[in-house]
């Protein structure tokens, strides 16, 4: 089990979080998918309310999943995919709502 992040680490990790969604609403926005791009402004936007304990199982399965026998990260490759599962209609309320569905996801845990 990898060991507990330090706060300013946590932290950190939440900065990632809001820039990789900013990015998620580049190029949904590139791509002509505004409504994706409206969904992932709405992440970033809430990415500070995703609870540290739950940050801090994120971080141990991404780094639990690295990197996978072709050289990429299972974690990524889930994350791209839902990020693409936006302009299909995939909704989560928030960035908490997002992390607990890619833990799920992760995991194979279906929501009761």
């Amino acid at each position: 089990m990898s060991e507990k992040l330090p706060r300013e680490v946590t932290s950190d990790l939440y900065g990632n979080m809001e820039r990789g969604f900013r990015d998620f609403a580049v190029r949904h926005r590139a791509a002509g998918r505004e409504n994706a791009a409206l969904i992932a402004d709405l992440l970033a936007d809430t990415t500070k309310d995703v609870p540290a304990q739950l940050m801090q199982e994120f971080h141990d399965l991404y780094c639990e999943s690295m990197p996978a026998d072709d050289g990429e990260w299972s974690a990524l490759q889930l994350n791209v995919e839902m990020e693409n599962e936006l302009a299909l209609g995939y909704l989560p309320k928030d960035a908490t709502a997002f992390v607990m569905d890619l833990i799920r996801r992760m995991t194979g845990v279906r929501p009761s």
